[in-house]
């Protein structure tokens, strides 16, 4: 279900954790990790932070909202 997939990634969501390793983890394409960030993000369940990296690579930050 959508709930158990959303749980799912929010328990991976770690510091400095890329979609590829989220959906390794966990056993999802990056597609729907990707897709259900997204709908996360629209829930206000998470929130997000672009930020450059070292190497000038442009990254967002996940944090989970209480």
């Amino acid at each position: 279900t959508n709930e158990y997939n959303d749980l799912q990634i929010l328990r991976a969501i770690k510091e400095d954790v890329s979609q590829p390793s989220i959906a390794k983890e966990i056993g999802f394409s990056v597609g729907k990790v990707n897709f259900t960030l997204n709908a996360l993000i629209e829930k206000g369940l998470i929130k997000t932070t672009l930020f450059l990296s070292s190497n000038n690579r442009m990254h967002i930050s996940l944090l989970m909202m209480a």
